[in-house]
């Protein structure tokens, strides 16, 4: 896969919990764990999206409690 280098400021906080991950060998390196934060927050809001069409285009009985679920697993103030 491509990549292509950013620069990202974060806090510092931030930054000890990130080099956490990788010294306790969960991830290989900051930018793995970026990435996967990055991936996570990208699906995050496809959910959200998805819930919130499901949720103005009407009942389908087959999805029937879905925009519950959603709402509760994918708030967005996580």
């Amino acid at each position: 896969m491509a990549t292509i280098q950013i620069s990202v400021r974060l806090p510092e906080r931030l930054v000890h919990h990130v080099d956490s991950i990788v010294e306790a060998g969960e991830a290989s390196s900051r930018a793995a764990v970026i990435a996967s934060a990055v991936e996570r927050d990208l699906r995050r809001r496809i959910y959200e999206h998805d819930a919130k069409t499901f949720l103005e285009s009407g009942e389908y009985e087959d999805l029937t409690g879905f925009d519950d679920w959603s709402y509760r697993n994918f708030s967005a103030e996580e």
